[in-house]
């Protein structure tokens, strides 16, 4: 048990503060992870793992002919009626002529008035309807939010996906942290915000700047059955620090240190 104990200080130790105020840690970058909206089949994936793409780049299409007929359906629909309402508004403009010269009834003013209003809110039902199907046909465009690169395809073309399904992971090099664990007595000293010198590892000499930008709010017990006030110096507290990498050098995996 003593040797069990004395290991996991060294792990915690491995990760917390050393006598130069220098965090260690792991470097992850920023992930997005795209799921299916609907169910169909996967027609079409522009990418491979590994490729770089950019913000706004379709990275794959589901099977969506089913709803571009409904789509062409409607806008004839919405065509046919537009041209019927115009000829119903000149209609009404010559009603009205006639009503005040008193060459027709009321009654036929007020139908020909009824007629056009139908046909206007006919109109417009169906070109809300056109836009709804036209914001609906882009959920089966599956479009990248960043620039980055292609880290996981959960699916291939010719096979199916249903709404919620993970379809593709992007790793975005420009946001990048470094994960770093912070026992609970050295806590109060870090902050949201606070400015941060990294160290990496792989680049022996080189530093970077980071930021405080998120402290967790529970702390991670190490081991769990510790239960002298001593021993609870090995509570940490996860501490991520967005660091600056516009060259996307650094890696996820990569080790780092946090200088405060």
């Amino acid at each position: 048990m003593k040797r069990f104990l004395l290991f996991l200080f060294v792990l915690i130790a491995s990760c917390g503060k050393n006598k130069n105020g220098v965090y260690s840690g792991i470097f992850t970058e920023e992930s997005y992870l795209l799921k299916a909206e609907v169910a169909g089949k996967l027609n079409v994936f522009n990418f491979e793992e590994g490729d770089k793409i950019s913000e706004g780049d379709t990275l794959a299409i589901i099977d969506n002919e089913e709803i571009k007929l409904v789509i062409k359906s409607i806008e004839y629909q919405v065509g046919s009626l537009k041209i019927q309402l115009k000829n119903l508004d000149d209609d009404l403009k010559k009603s009205e002529g006639l009503f005040k010269d008193l060459a027709i009834s009321e009654m036929e003013f007020e139908r020909v008035k009824r007629n056009r209003d139908l046909v206007y809110m006919e109109l417009k039902s169906a070109a809300a309807s056109l836009e709804a199907k036209k914001e609906n046909l882009k959920k089966f465009h599956i479009i990248s939010p960043v620039n980055g690169y292609i880290s996981l395809k959960y699916l291939r073309a010719g096979e199916t996906t249903l709404p919620g399904v993970p379809i593709v992971e992007i790793l975005d090099p420009s946001l990048i942290y470094l994960n770093i664990y912070v026992p609970e007595d050295e806590l109060p000293k870090i902050s949201i915000n606070q400015s941060v010198k990294i160290r990496i590892d792989a680049f022996p000499g080189e530093s970077s700047k980071g930021k405080v930008s998120f402290i967790a709010g529970k702390a991670e017990f190490a081991p769990k059955n510790i239960q002298t006030k001593e021993d609870r110096t090995l509570l940490v507290y996860r501490v991520k620090i967005i660091v600056d990498n516009p060259e996307g050098k650094i890696k996820s995996g990569i080790y780092g240190d946090a200088v405060f």
